[in-house]
């Protein structure tokens, strides 16, 4: 997505979480943090998408839960400062739009959305669940942290500043371009092909060295039993 890459001031979205809410995924935690960041910084623009129960005809994930979250988010009066959304047709453009993607969750590794936002160009954080140090590499393309509120809430402000978030943005894309790309994949596999070509090659070569061998050798017993020439092991005997 290089040519479709943004710049921190052309980018409109400050932080987003794009996932179904799940339990395992920690959203009423991401809550929390959101509370104490906006009581810092009223301004910051969130957006939190993937609720199915806000969409018509959606197979359901965990919908207690997702109502559970919307519930907090009125009791924290967050309502009117936070984004929601149920599933987007237009994911894409909002992660390009996106700085900050955010995921808490208990299982970090291969989670597609935020695959997407770092070739977008978003730093993420996540926090120190399985397979997280697999995709993030601590302040380098992102940060790792585990689930303190107050912890979160500073590495969010760190990477929001302009001068870090330039740093750590190219190296998340730089990340997916290297090691999650269809393109990367599809030249491991393509050399992957090519080795295998090799076996079969050389096994094809011994097989038919083998085959010449056993030929050569019918021809020469052939050869001999006519000129009536008896092997050094019968005329042992």
């Amino acid at each position: 997505h290089n040519q479709n890459l943004l710049s921190y001031d052309e980018k409109d979205i400050d932080i987003i979480f794009m996932n179904t809410p799940r339990k395992k995924r920690h959203v009423l935690f991401l809550l929390e943090v959101f509370k104490r960041l906006l009581y810092e910084m009223p301004t910051l623009k969130i957006t939190l998408a993937g609720f199915g129960i806000l969409n018509e005809k959606k197979i359901l994930i965990e919908p207690a839960y997702q109502e559970e979250v919307l519930e907090k988010i009125r009791e924290l009066g967050l309502e009117d400062k936070i984004t929601i959304l149920g599933f987007v047709p237009n994911g894409e453009e909002l992660l390009r739009r996106s700085k900050i993607f955010v995921f808490p969750a208990e299982i970090v590794f291969c989670n597609y959305a935020l695959l997407e936002s770092m070739s977008y160009g978003c730093v993420p954080i996540v926090a120190d669940g399985e397979g997280a140090d697999m995709v993030v590499n601590q302040n380098i393309n992102g940060m790792i942290c585990c689930r303190d509120i107050e912890l979160f809430k500073e590495s969010i402000l760190q990477c929001l500043d302009r001068q870090r978030w330039d740093c750590l943005s190219p190296k998340a894309v730089e990340t997916i371009l290297k090691r999650f790309s269809i393109d990367e994949w599809y030249d491991k596999e393509r050399l992957k092909v090519r080795s295998y070509k090799d076996v079969v090659d050389r096994c094809f070569w011994i097989f038919s060295f083998f085959v010449e061998c056993m030929r050569f050798s019918e021809t020469w017993s052939e050869k001999t039993r006519s000129r009536g020439v008896k092997s050094d092991f019968c005329n042992d005997q």
